[in-house]
Formats: C-alpha cells, sequence, structure tokens
C-alpha cells in the first residue's frame, strides 16, 4: 500500500503481512497521523509484486513528476510499520504499470472433496504447487473447460470431471457424440482463451461428452454395442496423438466411427518425454598433424576436399585466436594514442576550458552587465520575466523568464566573439611559422625539411635545363 501521513505530510509505501484479525477490530494501517490518506491499496494471497506509477502535483521547482516504483524492491514488514518513503510532494494519483508475480516461494494447494473447496491445510487431494501466475484447469461433464487462478472462496460444480494445476502448451484430448451428425468425433486442443467457460463440443443439445483426458500422449480403447442379429465389432485402440493433430477448441475433429458406442475407457498413456535443449559442443583446437581428431565422414571424402577441410580449420583456427588479436591491437592503439601527446593535449583542453569559463563568467557579471545595467536604471536582467498565472496556496507560479534569457544570448556572444579572437591570432602566428623566410619565428622541423626538400627539386630542375 502507499499512503499519505496525515494533511499535507510526506508519502510512504509499505508491504506487510496479516496472520490474524479480530472480529470487528478496527486496525490502522497507517502511521496514526490525523487526516492520513490511502493512496493505493492491494491485497495479494501469494505475495504478487506489482509495478506502479506515482504522478505529482505541479509545484515550485519539482522537476521530475513521474516515476515508477516496484513492489518487489520494497521488504515485507509487519502491519504496524511505517514503511519507507516516496515522495514528500503532494501525489496527484497513483496508476497500475505492470501486475505482478509472486516473490514467495510457491504454496500447495488441496481440494477437499467432501466440501468442494480449496483448502492449504493439508485435506484432500494435492493439486500442485502454485505461484502468483499459476492457474486451474477445470472440465465439466457437459463440455466447458475453464481456466482461473486458484481461490479458496470458489465452489465448483458437482458435474466436474477434471480438476489440476494448468500447463498452457499441454493438449486436451476427448472422444465425443455429434446430435447433429449422429456420429463419434475425437479431438485435441488447447485452451485459447484463460478465465473464460468454452464449450469444446459441438451445440446441438444430443451432443455427450463420452471422455476427456490431460495426458500428453493418451490411448483410448473403444467398445462398441452388440447390433441385434450380429456379432459384436471387436474393441478399437485409437493412439490420440497418432489419430489427429491439434486443433482449435472450436474445431469438429476426426470421425471415429457411425457405430453406437458402449463404453470409453482411458488405457496406460504412452511415456513422453519433454524436448531436450541439445547442449553445444565445445570447440576445440585440433593439430593438422594429429589423426585423433578425424571423424569418419572425413575419411570418407575425396582427396580434392582436403585442401577445402584444411583451409576451413585454419580458419576456426584463427576465429578461437581473434579475440586475443583484437585486444593486443586495441592496447597498442590506446598506447600510441597516449605517447602522441593526444591525451595530454585533451586533458589541457578541458582545464584551460574550464578556467576560461570563469573568466567569461567574470567578465559578463562584473564587467558589463554593471553598465548595462545603469543604461536599463537598475534593471536586473534575472528578475525580468512576464507573468502568466500569478502563485497561490495551492499552485506555483506560471511566468515567461525572458531575463535569463537574454543573459544567456549575452554569454554566448562574448564567448563566440572570444573565441573568434583567439582562433584569428593563433592562426596568424600558425601562418607565420609555417613561413621559412620568417626567421623571428621558429618554425617546425617539419615545415624546414620539406622546404629544403623544394630547393633541392628546383636546384635539380635548374641543371636538367641547362643540360
Amino acid at each position: 500500500m502507499v499512503y499519505k501521513d496525515g494533511k499535507g505530510g510526506p508519502s510512504y509505501i509499505k508491504r506487510f503481512y496479516v496472520t490474524g484479525v479480530t472480529r470487528d477490530k478496527m486496525y490502522d494501517l497507517t502511521n496514526g497521523s490525523a487526516n492520513s490518506d490511502v493512496l493505493y491499496f492491494s491485497e495479494n494471497p501469494n505475495g504478487e509484486a506489482e509495478v506502479i506509477s506515482v504522478l505529482l502535483r505541479q509545484a515550485g521547482s519539482i522537476k521530475k513528476l513521474k516515476w515508477d516504483i516496484d513492489f518487489a524492491d520494497v521488504l515485507i514488514k509487519g502491519r504496524a510499520s511505517k514503511g519507507n518513503i516516496v515522495t514528500k510532494y503532494p501525489v496527484k494519483r497513483i496508476e497500475l504499470k505492470e501486475k505482478g508475480v509472486s516473490t514467495l516461494k510457491p504454496r500447495k494447494i488441496w481440494f477437499d472433496d467432501v466440501v468442494r473447496r480449496l483448502n492449504v491445510d493439508g485435506r484432500g487431494e494435492l493439486l500442485g504447487e502454485f505461484r502468483g501466475e499459476d492457474r486451474l484447469l477445470v472440465v465439466t461433464q457437459k463440455g466447458y473447460v475453464k481456466t482461473f487462478l486458484p481461490e479458496m472462496t470458489t465452489h465448483f460444480d458437482e458435474d466436474m470431471i477434471v480438476l489440476e494445476k494448468w500447463i498452457p502448451n499441454k493438449p486436451l484430448s476427448s472422444i465425443y457424440y455429434e446430435g447433429e451428425k449422429d456420429r463419434y468425433y475425437i479431438k485435441r486442443f488447447l485452451v485459447e482463451n484463460e478465465n473464460k467457460d468454452e464449450l469444446f463440443i459441438s451445440e446441438h443439445p444430443k451432443s455427450v461428452l463420452e471422455i476427456v483426458s490431460t495426458d500428453w500422449r493418451p490411448v483410448f480403447e473403444i467398445e462398441f454395442s452388440k447390433p441385434r442379429g450380429k456379432d459384436q465389432k471387436p474393441n478399437q485402440t485409437i493412439d490420440v496423438e497418432d489419430f489427429i493433430a491439434v486443433k482449435g477448441i472450436k474445431a469438429l475433429g476426426n470421425q471415429v466411427t457411425a457405430d453406437k458406442i458402449k463404453n470409453v475407457d482411458a488405457l496406460e498413456p504412452l511415456e513422453y518425454s519433454s524436448p531436450e535443449v541439445p547442449e553445444e559442443k565445445e570447440s576445440k583446437v585440433i593439430d593438422g598433424n594429429s589423426e585423433e581428431g578425424q571423424t569418419d565422414s572425413d575419411a570418407q571424402v575425396s582427396k580434392s576436399n582436403d585442401d577445402t577441410d584444411k583451409e576451413g580449420d585454419s580458419n576456426s583456427q584463427a576465429t578461437l585466436f581473434l579475440k586475443p588479436i583484437i585486444l593486443k591491437k586495441f592496447f597498442q592503439e590506446f598506447k600510441s594514442f597516449a605517447i602522441k601527446g593526444n591525451l595530454i593535449d585533451i586533458a589541457v583542453g578541458v582545464i584551460i576550458g574550464a578556467a576560461f569559463n570563469n573568466v567569461v563568467n567574470v567578465l559578463v557579471k562584473k564587467i558589463l552587465m554593471p553598465p548595462l545595467s545603469l543604461l536599463t536604471e537598475g534593471v536586473n536582467l534575472h528578475e525580468k520575466k512576464y507573468v502568466l498565472r500569478q502563485a497561490t496556496e495551492v499552485s506555483a507560479e506560471v511566468a515567461i523568464g525572458y531575463g535569463e534569457l537574454v543573459e544567456v544570448l549575452i554569454d554566448f556572444v562574448i564567448v563566440a566573439f572570444t573565441i573568434f579572437v583567439v582562433v584569428k591570432g593563433f592562426n596568424r602566428f600558425k601562418t607565420k611559422a609555417q613561413d621559412p623566410k620568417n626567421k623571428n619565428v621558429e618554425t617546425p622541423r617539419e615545415i624546414e625539411l620539406l622546404s629544403n626538400l623544394e630547393k633541392l627539386m628546383q636546384e635539380q630542375n635548374e641543371l636538367l635545363k641547362k643540360k
């Protein structure tokens, strides 16, 4: 739950358990302050932890008006605990963003056939261990199927023939009599809609469900009625998985027989093993001179394919050692980057930029702004704004602060002009330094070498012209 502690107080979030209550006794779930208000509350029988969105009212200088909270991050404590603070600002509303799953261990649920109710006290038949998202599967003799969350207050009908823990990808198999066509059909289907009664046999009033099974690979034995004046037809055994594929819940199914059926029994189901995920084989570097790594298929290939296989082996080995090579190359590049001085240049640039920012701030606030304030009769531009709505006790003031925009534009113009002057002077000095004939400025070594090379080429050209 999330609650507001008193009038205008902060909001708190808490998770707690209730082990027992006294009839007709009121329990205070808040901190006990007057005018406390519950902002969000939910009860979860299996410790489900949902995700909620908290929305605040616009007030003052609040920047973040919405964020999400996961109840799974909140510890479960006693009912009288105060909880953790959510915010000290007024909450507009709280919305449920995502339903949670159980954060507790799965609980065992039993079904008591005497009172036809569920319980967690070990009475009756054990249905299994259930988490918050697990459901029960119920099938009735009338041909209806339904899945729902297990609740201790649920009462089950007398015509219920199947009650078990639902596995979503496990098909149901059934044989039923279709009243309109006067024939027997078999079908396999999956439950498509949760928490909804669905009829999986035809809607004809004479349609009757003969048998239903929730086994993975069921086997049915059909016993036929003896016709008058004829021999009885031998029993028929049906492997349901081989007889029909899984179809939709509204499908008619495959016809079994047009003869009258006396009885249908479920035999021992076939063995079912869940599909195993293939294990990834470890890569091995095999020596080309070793015969241990060869397989039978390698021995059977022709000599023309041997060169291709060897090339593939070398590629595999190169792939195995690709990561160390990449890492080595990466460190070499970083070493050259640091030694060449790029890293130092960046550090010097950052330090000078920070110092230059302080110079600009002083220049704007202490040098330029005072004369501008005199021209504007002492008006502080920072405080200039256009008020759209005056502040009240409930809401904050809404205004357009154009004065701050003017100050920022002045800062921008000063910074841009200063950088222009600095860059212009640097380019002028750089141009003088690149001129070998200019003796007042030291010329870089690379430019001197290029200049000497140019002189030699000119002399060679003159000699060639004379010859």
